[in-house]
C-alpha cells in the first residue's frame, strides 16, 4: 500500500464543510454583536430620555 502525497478526497469535503460552518458561525456571532450594540444603543437613548423627562418635569 503506497501513501500518495496530498490530501484524501475526503478531507476536501470536510474542510469546505468545516469553513462552511465557520462562516456560519461568524455571522452568527457578528450578528449577535449587532444586536447588543442596538440593545446597548436602545437602553442609552432611553435612559437619556428618561432622564430628560425627569429634568424637565
Amino acid at each position: 500500500m503506497t501513501t500518495t502525497p496530498g490530501p484524501p478526497p475526503g478531507s476536501i469535503i470536510t474542510n469546505h464543510q468545516k469553513k462552511l460552518e465557520v462562516c456560519l458561525l461568524f455571522n452568527h456571532s457578528s450578528l449577535k454583536f449587532v444586536l447588543f450594540l442596538y440593545l446597548l444603543l436602545e437602553f442609552q437613548v432611553w435612559s437619556a430620555f428618561s432622564g430628560l423627562i425627569s429634568a424637565l418635569s
